[in-house]
């Protein structure tokens, strides 16, 4: 097996791991009885090298490890596509196979198989290198746990309207509270839940009239124990003014000492967003204003009680400008 470099230049790229993997699968048929073939990638504490699996010409990665120890940190579970197949006995010790299971999902796994690789060249030892690697996993799977495609339009707005909420708290209140608020990369009913109020977050383009629109009349509700507040964040979308939604998440990111940016980090693969895919996001956006207001018995809502049994989804849209008296100074804990 062939000790050599994909290439020259680091970082290792999804292009240049595909050129690897159709290099490898050209030698299938010289297989000699072997489960992988491969080319090594990355020489050091531990070896890392794009391979083909025989059995079914599938594509991955192969961590090779000197002995057992770190096998027990090895996630063996499949994801969208994706297989973190066992420990498998190899000709120099033992390798940790990651695989492509579903070959509709090559571009994005070929995406996660450069990230890692480009991490894991940065560290000089095997413990430093296999924690890296299984960090940068950890967020993957919490990616591939809700999908393995891009962010929708609406998504793309919604994410940046909840960071420019995210910012102006994080100026109030700090950032660990700030993050331990945000609730909404976890599908909760609302995007941030304070100690005594909760804040839904719905953001609206200035090429468009003043609506936002509510998905779920259980968001809006009037609770003076715990009053909901909606911040309305007007968002102005253009080619090269504002910034691109990766340049919004590390821009809070600098901010951060290293565990607060894990879990940001970790709280953004959790919306569907990995910054191994900032090249996807080109569109530039800027928040023009953030009102905020609170729902109060005089709210104009649907009342989730008066919506009879038989009727199963609700949407309406509240027009802003019909609600400027309820609007009030950003609510801070």
């Amino acid at each position: 097996m062939p000790n050599t470099m994909i290439s020259d230049h680091l970082p290792i790229t999804a292009a240049a791991l595909e050129a690897a993997w159709l290099q490898i699968q050209d030698k299938l048929p010289q297989a000699d009885g072997r489960s992988f073939l491969q080319k090594v990638l990355i020489v050091g504490p531990l070896t890392l090298s794009a391979v083909v699996r025989v059995a079914d010409g599938m594509p991955g990665l192969l961590l090779q490890i000197p002995d057992t120890s770190h096998a027990a940190k090895w996630p063996v579970k499949h994801y969208a596509g994706v297989r973190f197949d066992p420990m498998v006995k190899i000709e120099d010790g033992y390798g940790l196979p990651l695989m492509l299971a579903d070959l509709k999902t090559r571009n994005i796994f070929a995406q996660l198989a450069a990230d890692i690789a480009s991490t894991a060249v940065e560290h000089k030892t095997a413990d430093a290198m296999l924690a890296t690697i299984l960090s940068r996993l950890a967020l993957w799977r919490r990616f591939f746990q809700n999908r393995v495609g891009k962010l929708s339009d609406e998504e793309i707005r919604g994410l940046i309207g909840e960071l420019s909420v995210l910012s102006r708290l994080m100026a109030s209140g700090g950032v660990d509270s700030s993050l331990d608020s945000w609730k909404g990369p976890l599908g909760e009913l609302h995007d941030f839940r304070l100690p005594s109020r909760r804040i839904e977050v719905k953001t609206w383009c200035n090429d468009s009239l003043p609506r936002i629109f509510i998905s779920d009349p259980s968001q809006i509700v009037a609770d003076e124990m715990c009053p909901v507040w909606i911040a309305a964040v007007q968002l102005s979308k253009s080619e090269n003014k504002g910034l691109t939604l990766p340049q919004w998440t590390r821009d809070l990111a600098g901010s951060m000492d290293a565990l607060q940016r894990e879990l940001y980090y970790s709280l953004l693969a959790d919306y569907g967003y990995l910054d191994a895919h900032s090249e996807l996001y080109v569109d530039h956006y800027s928040a023009v204003e953030t009102i905020f207001y609170v729902v109060t018995s005089s709210f104009p809502r649907i009342d989730p009680r008066a919506i009879p049994s038989a009727i199963c989804s609700v949407k309406y849209g509240i027009d802003l400008n019909a609600i400027a008296n309820h609007a009030k100074p950003l609510p801070i804990d």
